[in-house]
């Protein structure tokens, strides 16, 4: 999630680094949240991240000794940049993967105060630059940011197919492995944004963005119903239940909830989601080259 501002908070800055945490903190306007995203014992330390925990180890550490003049020695870092954050597909490559990474955030840099096309024909180039290593996993960073990025400029432009693709991508391939929590709040914002974008295709009734998604058979209403539910199953531990984002949630489930309890047997349409999300997996490998 992106870094919105600085919060002073007595309680909250007791709790230590760790780059592999055991609570994530979210906001619910200007109220501090802080959910557990394992099972924590009595007198158990609070861990938060400090950082983008999900990028290799060398650049956590940099940052943290950067940012906070300390060398993370948390039970991530001491095994050293041997974990998913860090591994390529094959180690034994004579392409140095060091001089591809900076010259993707190079134009990573140069993409973010650009705009629209712009924008996007920076972000593909670095996509390119690291698919053409031929060694790099599509959870390791910078990849998973750089299609983050795709993800959130196809939005702006109203691209909806390409976002939703892109979206479906992160949802099935990368997130998953950078963050195994079903209820981690970045991946369920994550599926609440791709269910907007899907109710905003379905709603608006254009078949030709429907028709750019190339999957005869999905069904819209379907897919929005599944990420509906598995948000607000998720929301009460990635937000907590009072909070006001959990309330959006639950509010839009039930409208769409009653909306096709007056066409269609909403018990029915759930048992087809299994089969919608392969239709929405396959939509997804697609995602995996991006096409403009």
């Amino acid at each position: 999630m992106d870094p919105l501002g600085l919060c002073l908070d007595p309680i909250a800055s007791s709790m230590n680094h760790s780059c592999d945490p055991n609570v994530s903190v979210v906001f619910d306007g200007p109220r501090l949240v802080v959910q557990a995203l394992r099972p924590i014992k009595k007198d158990d330390e609070l861990f938060i991240s400090y950082v983008d925990a999900t990028w290799p180890y060398e650049r956590r550490q940099a940052e943290l000794h950067d940012r906070y003049f300390f060398d993370c020695a948390c039970s991530a870092c001491v095994k050293g940049p041997t974990g998913h954050t860090d591994i390529f597909l094959d180690e034994r490559s004579s392409r140095n993967p060091c001089d591809v990474e900076q010259s993707v955030l190079e134009l990573m840099s140069q993409a973010r105060p650009s705009e629209g096309t712009a924008s996007l024909s920076l972000l593909l180039e670095a996509l390119r630059k690291c698919e053409e290593t031929k060694i790099w996993p599509s959870h390791r960073q910078p990849l998973p940011e750089i299609r983050r990025e795709l993800f959130l400029q196809h939005i702006k432009s109203e691209h909806w197919a390409k976002a939703l693709q892109q979206g479906l991508y992160l949802y099935f391939f990368v997130y998953p492995i950078l963050h195994p929590q079903p209820f981690h709040p970045t991946r369920v914002i994550h599926v609440w944004t791709m269910a907007k974008i899907a109710l905003y295709i379905a709603s608006e009734g254009d078949d030709s963005v429907k028709s750019s998604l190339g999957v005869a058979s999905l069904d819209l209403k379907i897919v929005v119903l599944g990420l509906l539910l598995e948000a607000e199953d998720n929301v009460k531990r990635s937000h907590g239940e009072d909070t006001r984002f959990a309330k959006v949630v639950h509010k839009k489930a039930e409208e769409i909830k009653l909306s096709l309890s007056q066409g269609e047997d909403p018990v029915i349409m759930k048992l087809q989601i299994p089969q919608q999300w392969e239709l929405l997996r396959q939509l997804a490998l697609r995602g995996e080259k991006e096409f403009t």
